[in-house]
């Protein structure tokens, strides 16, 4: 599948290239080296070992420095999810009693991060928190573990600032999740491949956005539109 997609997105890049259009990425990875010359005009990116890693280190700080942490990331081999499950093992590992007791690709999709942490609860008895890799992988695996009676038992800390966990964080579901700030991807995104379009002279742009860790201590003053929902 990773070469399948790689193949495709080279292609994609390539041909854009040669009809003269210019192209951009929002998040994604795709004007890495291996893609000289052939590379992307505008590359919006909010970042993803760093934020990664602050909130491994804020998920040993909600457990106190020890206990157990079971993670469900992306698809291995492509540089957000990698990016990410390195950054997080990384935030972990700054306290010494923290175990991760294992760490499996959910493949971006909710349903198979559902059967892989569904998977880990039968495997281990004692788990106090779980990282997903993305908003849908942490879902899913607070539904799982809700499934079978344990959802109180262990943090759930997802990654994207999606909608939904927002709403989870507000309902005492998901204890954080890590906001991209999509809004200013896709902005920035649209007004650099404007620039692109309209000035000769436009050169290849990296931006990088800021992030923001978004918790249940946080959430009302950073998004106070959930103040109806949010449970106490």
């Amino acid at each position: 599948f990773r070469r399948v997609l790689f193949r495709s997105l080279v292609s994609a890049v390539e041909a854009c290239k040669e009809a003269g259009i210019p192209v951009g990425t929002p998040g994604a990875e795709v004007n890495i080296e291996k893609f000289s010359p052939n590379d992307v005009d505008v590359r919006i990116v909010g970042g993803n070992y760093g934020p990664a890693y602050n909130l491994g280190k804020y998920i040993g700080e909600v457990l106190g420095g020890e206990g157990n942490v079971v993670i469900v990331y992306g698809i291995p081999g492509i540089g957000v999810a990698d990016d990410r499950d390195a950054g997080v093992n990384d935030g972990l590992a700054e306290y010494s009693g923290i175990s991760v007791l294992d760490d499996q690709p959910g493949n971006w999709d909710p349903e198979i991060s559902y059967n892989v942490v569904s998977d880990f609860l039968t495997k281990y008895d004692k788990i106090d928190a779980v990282f997903g890799g993305f908003d849908g992988g942490a879902l899913a695996a607070y539904q799982a573990a809700e499934a079978v009676g344990r959802e109180s038992e262990m943090k759930f800390f997802g990654f994207d600032g999606a909608v939904d966990a927002f709403e989870s964080i507000a309902k005492n579901e998901l204890q954080a999740t890590v906001d991209m700030n999509s809004y200013n991807l896709g902005y920035l995104l649209a007004r650099d491949l404007h620039r692109a379009v309209t000035y000769s002279k436009f050169q290849m742009t990296y931006l990088e956005v800021n992030y923001e860790i978004v918790t249940r201590d946080n959430l009302l003053e950073y998004a106070p539109e959930y103040a109806d929902m949010y449970v106490e």
